[in-house]
């Protein structure tokens, strides 16, 4: 649909791009601090609560409210929705279906406490891995400390924020820019981590081989000592 024109094609490369390199530089952070509520899981339980449950709710959201929207922009009665601007095309969206006003309101209400919960959760995984990362990695860092970083990362994302509108451009020009240049070099990073967790399974395997083959023999031992 994008690649009908000029703009559309602008807006799909700069934001696929952009994703990209924002999930690859805020993968350091995420990584440790899932790690770290995830003590004790499997690799199957990590990979299924962390995997498997969002890319299902994911889908869910963009199937109803992607395919509600796609709908009336394609069977032509939009409306006000195909000149939305993107910060507004949720809540002109949620007017638009056929449901009384004031539920409208609630759904509304209902979406700008989830993207608030996103933002106020993912700063706090933010800001306890960093404080953990610059108190010599104590999971258990003073809450002063992790107030002080949450403040410093709101406060850079405000000044890009600002620094993208004071151009005269998009506001999260500066944003994307600074999610580009922080997610390339992360790109080696995560290769090399890669690596080592394909080397670490396969040491554990060994470890857990080993394991079992001297439990084996200390079972068998008091029965060939019996005979």
């Amino acid at each position: 649909m994008f690649t009908f024109s000029e703009s559309g094609t602008a807006w799909q490369a700069e934001w696929t791009l952009f994703y990209w390199a924002w999930w690859i530089s805020w993968s350091p952070f995420v990584g440790m601090f899932i790690a770290r509520i995830s003590r004790g899981r499997t690799i199957r339980e990590f990979v299924a609560g962390v995997l498997f449950a969002p890319v299902g709710a994911s889908a869910v959201w963009f199937t109803v409210f992607g395919g509600t929207a796609l709908r009336q922009l394609l069977a032509g009665d939009a409306g006000s929705l195909a000149d939305a601007p993107p910060e507004n095309a949720l809540f002109v969206l949620m007017n638009s279906l056929p449901v009384p006003g004031g539920l409208a309101t609630v759904f509304a209400a209902i979406a700008i406490l989830v993207v608030v919960l996103f933002f106020a959760t993912s700063s706090d995984s933010g800001s306890l891995v960093v404080d953990i990362l610059t108190n010599g990695g104590d999971p258990h860092p003073v809450w002063q400390q992790r107030l002080f970083w949450a403040v410093i990362e709101g406060a850079v994302a405000a000044v890009l924020l600002y620094a993208g509108s004071a151009t005269g451009e998009d506001p999260l020009s500066a944003l994307q820019t600074a999610a580009l240049a922080s997610g390339l070099p992360f790109c080696v990073v995560l290769l090399v981590m890669c690596y080592s967790l394909v080397k670490a399974l396969r040491q554990d395997t060994i470890f857990a081989d080993a394991r079992d083959a001297g439990a084996r023999r200390r079972q068998s031992s008091p029965a060939v000592a019996a005979e």
